[in-house]
């Protein structure tokens, strides 16, 4: 899927076709121009809407893990173009 938005709680991706479950335990692999680095984390799947887009809950990452994803998130607040 492509990433749509991130917190240290947590990220949604839009799929053009999915076979995931909510309650579903994934290992995701997050990958962006505009994140520092790529991140692996067991996730949790929340919600999937109609339009593709599933919501994924972290269930364990680390402080550097949410260090980067709080960079992200500064970053975007501040007007700089950094789209997921």
């Amino acid at each position: 899927g492509n990433l749509k938005s991130i917190s240290p709680g947590g990220f949604s991706a839009v799929f053009s076709e999915s076979r995931l479950a909510i309650g579903q335990a994934v290992t995701a692999e997050l990958k962006s121009n505009h994140l520092s680095v790529g991140i692996t984390a067991k996730s949790t799947v929340q919600y999937i809407s109609e339009s593709g887009v599933v919501g994924f809950k972290f269930q364990a990452v680390n402080m550097e893990v949410k260090a980067h994803i709080m960079e992200y998130i500064k970053a975007h607040k501040n007007g700089q173009d950094t789209a997921a």
